[in-house]
């Protein structure tokens, strides 16, 4: 059952989109990571001087489920408004969080169980414990079919390349998570499943026609946006039957489509910006500005240096002080994070000690059996 959530006393919630100044809207648009297992006086400062959307945690932020909590507490009550707390919990090689908390296989293994069932009621597990130490949102389902078995980068991080199998399963975690509130994001949008090169390193390219993406890698994500998927998280990779010139992050095209072919109006979220697909091929300013006009809504720094997230704010600052296109982007960022915040309920924070009896109860421990069979 999902977490018992109430409004701490403590937490300051004040109705932040009524000050939707121009800093207030460039902050709202990035999502950083932080160092250290709790929040330092300057992880602190750097909130209430630059109000970003949130926070993702990574492996050596997350030490106990007790820690977990603390951490994400005191980060969350400096905020003017409730912070994304993110985290890359698909299971297999990707977990940032460790046993007590429920383990989940390589997607792959679910494929080759094929029970949306099994994987519903175990993301719901998921789901609880998460939202009991103050994560809410997880960077899972991976969504890509996975067609070119040589890739190694997504490999075993698919559910197949059986497509009913990648669409019931995707679905199925997604619904699992989002009842427990905590929004699912599925990745990678338009699907990573047919590469080569590793986007961590260098900018992929493939050929796929558009008509194969319709009827292939696009209906993993259609199914998820059927099933109320809060946010997708694009791919850094050049698609050519979308545009042959700019990645998916930086695509008008691309993203114009997802909107309004695939009918998504959930939040878009970059991958890391600093992956070497777009590090290595254009400048940050470039990126930046780029990815927000493109119609990304939240830039995702996975890096832990507040003083290269200072600069890459300023970018965006200085760009949306002289572009009245890239400030309405911001607005209607900026809402459609309020949105997401009012329908997860994220101004609720869970109990202190709540997790107790979600985190490595009996029932989750009975789900996680069954997973790895």
């Amino acid at each position: 059952m999902p977490p018992k959530l109430h409004m701490d006393s403590e937490f300051c919630y004040i109705n932040y989109y009524l000050m939707l100044d121009l800093k207030t809207l460039v902050g709202s648009h990035f999502i950083f990571g932080l160092e250290g297992t709790s929040a330092s006086d300057k992880t602190l400062s750097f909130i209430e001087d630059f109000q970003p959307a949130g926070f993702i945690l990574m492996g050596p932020n997350c030490e106990s489920p007790e820690q977990v909590f603390d951490l994400t507490m005191s980060l969350q009550k400096v905020s003017s408004r409730p912070l994304l707390i993110c985290v890359d919990q698909e299971g297999g090689r990707v977990k940032r969080l460790k046993s007590p908390f429920l383990q989940f296989p390589e997607a792959s293994q679910l494929g080759q169980k094929n029970s949306p069932k099994l994987v519903f009621e175990a993301s719901l597990a998921l789901g609880s414990e998460l939202r009991s130490v103050g994560i809410n949102l997880d960077c899972a389902p991976v969504c890509d079919v996975l067609t070119n078995p040589k890739n190694e980068v997504i490999g075993n991080r698919a559910y197949g390349s059986d497509i009913p199998v990648v669409e019931a399963l995707a679905s199925a975690m997604t619904r699992g998570l989002q009842k427990a509130h905590v929004l699912a994001c599925a990745k990678h949008f338009p699907g990573h499943g047919d590469t080569f090169v590793d986007s961590h390193v260098d900018l992929p390219c493939v050929s796929t026609s558009l008509e194969t993406l319709e009827n292939r890698e696009f209906l993993p994500f259609k199914k998820c946006i059927k099933s109320g998927v809060a946010s997708i998280m694009t791919a850094h990779l050049i698609c050519e039957g979308l545009d042959k010139k700019y990645p998916a992050t930086l695509s008008c095209d691309t993203l114009h489509l997802l909107n309004q072919s695939l009918r998504f109006n959930g939040l878009i979220i970059s991958d890391d910006m600093n992956m070497g697909a777009l590090s290595k091929n254009y400048a940050e300013e470039e990126a930046v500005v780029r990815a927000v006009l493109a119609g990304i809504d939240q830039l995702l720094y996975c890096d832990f240096d507040h003083t290269h997230h200072e600069n890459v704010f300023e970018i965006l600052l200085k760009a949306g002080e002289k572009d009245e296109n890239l400030q309405e982007r911001l607005h209607t960022s900026a809402q459609k994070l309020k949105n997401k915040i009012e329908e997860f309920n994220l101004n609720l924070m869970p109990h202190k000690n709540e997790w107790q009896k979600i985190i490595g109860c009996e029932a989750h421990t009975k789900i996680e059996e069954t997973l790895s069979f």
